[in-house]
């Protein structure tokens, strides 16, 4: 997504991680460290004038060393790598995208998928039935710093009223707390 673009500043709205690819897709273990660095911060400075939060580097194709790892840190990103590639960008249709995915799901593993620049119609398609499955496998869609322990995977407290009780549910040290009427539920 380039940034300022409406879907960038949607995905930011929506409360969506967003992380960088760089800005001219250039295989960096090819570039000398201050490009790479040139590129980078080139990103980071559109992405974070709107307002985005930028953890995560996910170098095209995939190609990184030492010196492309130790570059993103400097700018305090992580390298994001990916479990399963269904290969969307040949386009080989929902069919095959969503086997190659329904086939090597494990969890917390990491799907990648593209959505540019070409038309995406057939990743949308697959996803239309991928979601729904894994959900009814009992998977759940995290964020990469949720899967990567970043950031806790349930944030915030959830209030409920039922008949007239009062329950709530917050997070504690990795462990939960549940309150019924301000007391605790043991």
């Amino acid at each position: 997504v380039k940034p300022m673009s409406s879907v960038f500043r949607r995905t930011l709205a929506e409360g969506h991680e967003v992380g960088t690819h760089s800005w001219h897709h250039d295989q960096f273990t090819r570039m000398s460290p201050a490009a790479m660095r040139a590129d980078l911060e080139r990103c980071l400075k559109a992405m974070q004038s709107e307002g985005a939060q930028v953890r995560w580097f996910r170098p095209p194709y995939g190609a990184h060393n030492k010196q492309v790892d130790q570059v993103a840190q400097s700018l305090g990103l992580h390298v994001a790598l990916w479990d399963i590639d269904p290969m969307d960008w040949k386009r080989p249709g929902a069919d095959a995208i969503y086997q190659r995915i329904m086939r090597h799901v494990t969890n917390h593993c990491i799907i990648l998928m593209h959505d540019g620049p070409q038309r995406r119609e057939q990743t949308v398609a697959a996803l239309n039935r991928i979601i729904p499955d894994l959900q009814a496998r009992g998977y759940d869609c995290l964020t990469l710093s949720e899967v990567k322990g970043l950031v806790p995977i349930y944030t915030g407290v959830v209030d409920l009223r039922v008949d007239g009780r009062h329950y709530r549910l917050e997070p504690l040290s990795g462990d939960w707390r549940v309150l019924v009427d301000g007391k605790p539920l043991i």
